[in-house]
């Protein structure tokens, strides 16, 4: 949908393919603010179900809580090229009707497609064929490809989000990960997904048009989430410093 973004001081202009301009509203100045970008996986088990269809059902009534129960507004970004996953699931039926109805009116929530922000369809059929031997050779193919103007429209809806208190989450597909930046080679070439890649190239862009800002990810877990509801615990966030 964007190809690129630029800044004008307390605004963002994005521009699609046609040259039209989408705007977004921004501080001007973040010195010696925080800002934090969430990631999220789609893959994960509710416990103590066996039925498939009460498993998806249960799954999105997880998700649509747990981002309720985060108390500010979320700009959810799904950052996959084609937006659903194996067999339709968690597709634009999820995050767009059933998830945001499970939300209710009270909670502030936006659904965006950025196809532009996940790894080329021949970077993830190589990865498929195994043509891709590890996490690093992925991470180093999709950085050549993600340009400086496909990170700077991630950015201007992560400023977008902090403007209006609350946050933008990268979606992708690949489980919860707890400290992936400090795992062994293998359990990251295990465990990898591009949205930890993107969460630092957007907190690096940040960083380089000011020093003083701090910049959080923040890794949310809806497995980890439901089951300290289930036991009435409160659900603590992973917060990494970028």
């Amino acid at each position: 949908m964007f190809v690129n973004a630029r800044k004008d001081n307390n605004r963002w202009l994005l521009t699609d393919p046609w040259g039209h301009e989408f705007v977004l509203p921004c501080r001007p100045d973040y010195a010696g603010r925080r800002i934090r970008i969430g990631t999220l996986g789609t893959k994960f088990e509710p416990n103590g179900l066996k039925d498939e269809r009460r498993k998806a059902l249960t799954r999105t009534t997880i998700m649509a809580h747990m981002l309720r129960d985060l108390g500010a507004p979320i700009y959810l970004l799904d950052v996959r090229r084609n937006g659903t996953g194996a067999q339709s699931s968690w597709s634009p039926a999820e995050f767009s009707s059933l998830i945001p109805t499970a939300i209710g009116s009270g909670g502030q929530y936006g659904f965006l497609h950025l196809p532009i922000l996940g790894p080329s369809t021949g970077l993830l059929g190589d990865y498929h064929k195994g043509h891709v031997s590890n996490w690093h050779d992925f991470r180093d193919r999709y950085n050549g490809e993600a340009s400086e103007g496909s990170i700077t429209v991630a950015r201007a809806f992560v400023e977008a989000a902090d403007y209006g208190g609350g946050m933008a989450v990268f979606l992708c597909a690949e489980p919860y990960c707890p400290d992936f930046d400090t795992l062994p080679v293998a359990t990251q070439d295990a465990n990898h997904c591009h949205r930890f890649t993107l969460a630092h190239r957007v907190a690096r862009q940040i960083q380089q048009a000011c020093s003083t800002i701090l910049v959080e990810r923040v890794d949310l877990d809806p497995g980890e989430y439901a089951t300290r509801r289930k036991a009435g615990q409160p659900y603590e966030l992973h917060i990494v410093p970028l």
